[in-house]
């Protein structure tokens, strides 16, 4: 399984502003290392930008995560948000149906999220599996 290409909710970002050497931090060092391709749509970063402004500390610093947002990894066709009705909260619908739609890993903390995460496509892993799943690809191929 290829974990290179990546779509990352709000809570991750968030984590990670607060606590730059946690899961999520070290997960955003891989996307501005290029180490991992962030997939993004319009609405999931504007849903991004909408939680870390109402928070003045990560607000402050959003300069150092907008570069995170890369052109070329903008995804922009229409999401199918309606495909992911079991997903409690509507906010978090578009981030599900982006990682459908571009084959991506969904890292999350978030509760509805992770609670469907058995239902159906795409995978969708907390900061801490991510790495137990990372760490495991770097042993096969011979990187550990």
């Amino acid at each position: 399984m290829d974990l290179t290409s990546v779509i990352l909710d709000t809570n991750i970002f968030v984590a990670a502003g607060f606590r730059p050497g946690s899961d999520a931090g070290r997960i955003l060092e891989l996307v501005r290392s290029e180490k991992l391709s962030m997939i993004w749509h319009e609405q999931t970063l504007e849903e991004i930008r909408h939680i870390i402004n109402k928070i003045p500390p990560l607000a402050r610093s959003w300069s150092g995560t907008a570069p995170l947002f890369s052109p070329e990894r903008s995804y922009p066709w229409p999401l199918s948000i309606e495909d992911f009705h079991h997903i409690p909260d509507p906010a978090d619908r578009k981030f599900a149906a982006l990682a459908a739609a571009t084959g991506g890993t969904l890292i999350s903390l978030d509760a509805d999220l992770l609670t469907t995460r058995h239902l159906a496509f795409p995978l969708i892993l907390r900061p801490h599996e991510f790495w137990q799943r990372w760490g495991q690809e770097d042993q096969d191929r011979g990187e550990a």
